[in-house]
């Protein structure tokens, strides 16, 4: 046993921890360590009171003594493992919660941390082992059957997921989160009368869901009810100004609803904000080719290429080229476009319209027949290649 001077530093660091007077319970833990080396108690608990205090090197450093002074029990290891945790060293964290469990296989908490690391590390089955343990271990922990839904969603068993993610509502209704990722689920199964359901249920729990809202305006989205989508994207940016993907969703309804400003203007602020998000440059470019603002629409589709490369970018980069006269231009975003996608018809049309243009008859009445092997029934490109071949012939 220690002796009364330890005892009574190591009572008095409990005291004014409890008291939230962590750095006074850090010198009473210091106090008793210095009156009894082997204090291990007092190391566990000083290492607490440095977590408190962002001190981790420090705790860990107190939890690495505790480890020496008493290898064969569990709680050194396993708040040293918490800590590695904590701080998403997760590969570090297993080996000391794996040896806490081997010292005390009953507390669910150990699987249930493990767990998480196992997650994150995308172990996923080995994941959903250590949860389902901690479930047997504590089948009435409402955040167990939450992480374990968690892992059989990432893990592609969505029925599984929601089975779990249900259980744990039913152990606690009050867990907004737990209805969002229950709304997002069926969202992503295309059941979206559920999905709303959820989502009302999470915003009623929690006013100022912004996620709820924002992930409720793309249900609406995508059943096609734009005003009630404009409504919930409108409220998810009030809540969170700065959110690309409520400000990108909300660009796209706008524009469905025809107002083109409102819509330019909302993809303006997700370029500042996600400058890497191709697609946003790439559909307000499509917003500026359709009020003929070529200039803009191009700096865009140069933008979005530059990003993504792919041949609907580059097509209707040719095509702003070509609406500023550049069909040389033109003709090389065509090549590219059909180089990533050689049986589309309309990029050889595209490219021969370009070439005729600039002069290349022949070139043009080759990608004109091209276009026709895929378009065998287009009367005109018919009509345009004997025109075109009348024209050469009359031209030697």
């Amino acid at each position: 046993m220690y002796n009364e001077s330890a005892i009574k530093h190591f009572v008095l660091g409990n005291q004014k921890f409890e008291a939230k007077d962590f750095e006074g319970a850090i010198n009473e833990y210091r106090e008793a360590i210095i009156a009894e080396p082997n204090y291990y108690e007092a190391f566990i608990a000083r290492g607490l009171a440095k977590i408190e205090l962002f001190r981790y090197g420090a705790a860990m450093s107190d939890f690495d003594d505790a480890v020496r002074l008493r290898p064969n029990e569990p709680e050194a290891y396993k708040k040293r493992g918490a800590l590695n945790l904590e701080l998403s060293e997760f590969k570090d964290s297993i080996p000391d919660l794996t040896q806490a469990i081997k010292l005390s296989p009953s507390d669910f908490e150990l699987y249930k941390f493990r767990a998480e690391a196992k997650f994150n590390l995308n172990k996923l089955e080995s994941a959903i082992s250590d949860y389902s343990k901690a479930i047997d271990l504590q089948p009435d922990d409402a955040e167990i059957f939450f992480d374990r839904g968690l892992a059989f969603q990432e893990a592609g068993q969505y029925e599984k997921a929601l089975d779990d993610y249900t259980h744990s509502i039913a152990l606690d209704p009050t867990s907004a989160l737990t209805y969002k990722y229950r709304g997002v689920l069926y969202y992503m199964l295309d059941q979206f009368t559920l999905a709303i359901a959820d989502f009302d249920k999470a915003i009623e729990l929690r006013p100022n869901y912004q996620e709820a809202y924002r992930f409720r305006g793309d249900v609406f989205k995508a059943s096609e009810d734009f005003q009630a989508a404009l409504i919930d994207y409108n409220r998810a940016i009030e809540l969170k100004p700065h959110d690309h993907e409520a400000l990108f969703n909300r660009a796209y309804v706008l524009d469905v609803l025809g107002n083109i400003p409102a819509a330019i203007e909302d993809y303006n602020k997700v370029v500042i904000y996600n400058k890497d998000l191709a697609e946003a440059w790439y559909n307000r470019a499509a917003l500026h080719f359709g009020l003929k603002n070529y200039a803009a629409a191009l700096q865009d589709y140069d933008k979005a290429a530059a990003l993504a490369p792919d041949a609907s970018t580059y097509f209707n980069r040719g095509l702003t080229k070509e609406n500023l006269s550049d069909y040389s231009g033109a003709i090389e975003d065509y090549t590219r476009a059909i180089g990533l996608n050689p049986d589309d018809g309309d990029f050889y049309q595209r490219r021969g319209f370009s070439k005729e243009k600039n002069g290349d008859l022949k070139g043009a009445i080759a990608d004109f027949k091209s276009a026709l092997k895929a378009m065998p029934e287009n009367k005109r490109l018919i009509q345009r290649i004997s025109n075109l071949e009348k024209q050469l012939n009359s031209d030697k």
